[in-house]
């Protein structure tokens, strides 16, 4: 990508959203306020409903206009460790990672039995106005539903 910057986290302009869960001081604004976990005692994070199983649970990034993501970075709780007041095991273990084409999601690959933070990058970095993580499913350690996002990144390169 001409001009990429790896460093810089395109999600803090995009509005996030989820199928539900947490609201308020727990809300999908939490997925991007570019606090990641280190600083959730200043900031908290945003759980999902979700089991440990795919259905159609998503969290989701959307721009005003067309940005290039080549790479997304879901920072979560991890399986063996608590902490900021979320239980160990709130972890999301994966799902499908899609991207709009205007008209349509289209599918750049899944990502699944994760046990703490992951990066997923895309095959080639796409032009869109809308990532998600589609399917999004907790890990079945600890306590294996409703994961917690602290971040939901996304990258041109």
């Amino acid at each position: 990508v001409a001009n990429c910057n790896p460093a810089t986290n395109l999600a803090t302009t995009a509005t996030a959203t989820s199928n539900g869960g947490g609201s308020g001081s727990l809300g999908p604004d939490n997925m991007n306020d570019g606090y990641p976990e280190a600083s959730c005692s200043a900031q908290g994070w945003h759980w999902i409903t979700a089991g440990s199983s795919s259905g159609t649970a998503y969290a989701q990034l959307e721009w005003t206009t067309a940005r290039t993501v080549g790479r997304i970075v879901i920072d979560t709780a991890a399986c063996t460790v608590a902490g900021c007041g979320v239980l160990a095991g709130r972890t999301v273990a994966g799902g499908t990672i899609q991207w709009w084409n205007g008209t349509s999601w289209v599918t750049a690959g899944t990502v699944s039995a994760k046990t703490t933070d992951w990066t997923f990058t895309f095959p080639s970095p796409v032009s869109t106005t809308r990532v998600r993580v589609y399917g999004l499913h907790a890990a079945s350690c600890g306590y294996a539903t409703n994961p917690i996002v602290y971040e939901f990144q996304a990258f041109g390169c």
